[in-house]
């Protein structure tokens, strides 16, 4: 198998060649995300409210303070991933 590398030295080609700014692109990522989440955060959670059982307390959705200790966060976690665990037996 042969590999052909781009030729560097033409110029209309080096011309159209941009460096990648990785961190900036990065940072735009990030940005845009943030930005389509919150216009799309309240629609999903309409959405997310008509599925689960809301008369045995089980829901689809549930919200956990991440402001809290990290243990507090992991044991929020824990303690729904083991009601929804017993919920399937």
């Amino acid at each position: 198998m042969t590999t052909i590398t781009p030729p560097v030295d033409q110029a209309p080609l080096c011309e159209r060649l941009e460096s990648i700014d990785e961190d900036h692109d990065h940072s735009s990522t990030i940005t845009d995300r943030i930005c389509s989440f919150d216009k799309e955060e309240r629609a999903l959670r309409r959405w997310l409210t008509l599925f689960g059982d809301e008369e045995r307390q089980r829901p689809l959705l549930h919200t956990i303070d991440a402001t809290l200790e990290e243990n507090k966060v992991f044991g929020s976690v824990r303690d729904i991933i083991e009601r929804i665990r017993h919920d399937k037996e």
